[in-house]
């Protein structure tokens, strides 16, 4: 079975955590940004990320919409959108695969993201 590497991008620290944690308990390598310009760098560094969690709104010289749709150009990464309202019309929902509206169950990103 191949190695499940994931990049969360989350700007606060105690969330970006939480969900390494959840992660990485189901075998998963995690990589963390809290802006968009470190996740860009992250994932053109590590071309085998799996998939991308991505919070709504992080700062950084993009918006996740924006860095969702960049990541789309070069990869078939899963993408998750982890946002405060499940607003379909929400440019960030509609490039993603999936979405989750905060707050979540662990067990509904991990299904989201393929992990047992």
């Amino acid at each position: 079975m191949a190695q499940i590497k994931i990049l969360v991008v989350e700007d606060e620290p105690a969330l970006a955590m939480s969900y390494a944690r959840i992660f990485e308990k189901r075998q998963a390598v995690v990589l963390t940004a809290s802006d968009t310009d470190t996740a860009m760098a992250l994932f053109r560094g590590n071309p085998d990320i799996t998939a991308v969690v991505l919070d709504g709104e992080v700062p950084g010289s993009m918006s996740t919409a924006e860095l969702a749709a960049e990541f789309r150009k070069s990869s078939k990464c899963r993408l998750v959108a982890i946002v405060g309202s499940l607003d379909r019309s929400h440019e960030l929902v509609k490039l993603c695969d999936a979405s989750c509206q905060k707050p979540f169950y662990a067990a509904d990103i991990c299904k989201l993201l393929g992990l047992s």
